[in-house]
């Protein structure tokens, strides 16, 4: 039995490099490091551009949040309810942790249905 495999490299550059494919890895992305993700009130995790391949938090604070360290450079502690694993880097942390590998899972599956 042969078995013939022809990839059509134009669709899949097209797809991975179109905004919509972005906006989904960001989203994919920012639902798997929410948990990371500071959050007394909400306002930093749902105040979010979803933009192609980036996140831009809106909030005046995030940058603060982000490194860890407050306007007067003390270090910030944070918030466990309801986000036990918030952090700083947020996103360095939740890749360490694995969810870097799960979006690539998921990316992959998308892959699978291009028409």
């Amino acid at each position: 039995m042969n078995v013939k495999i022809v990839l059509n490299n134009d669709k899949i550059l097209k797809k991975v490099s179109s905004d919509t494919f972005g906006k989904f890895v960001s989203n994919e992305w920012k639902r798997l490091i929410n948990q990371y993700t500071p959050h007394k009130y909400g306002f930093l995790q749902s105040n979010v551009d979803i933009l192609p391949f980036a996140l831009h938090y809106k909030q005046n604070y995030a940058n603060y949040q982000y490194n860890g360290v407050s306007k007067n450079g003390n270090p910030l502690n944070y918030t466990k309810d309801p986000n036990p694993a918030a952090t700083d880097h947020w996103d360095e942390k939740a890749a360490q942790s694995g969810q870097l590998e799960k979006l690539y899972r998921i990316i992959n599956l998308s892959l699978i249905h291009i028409s």
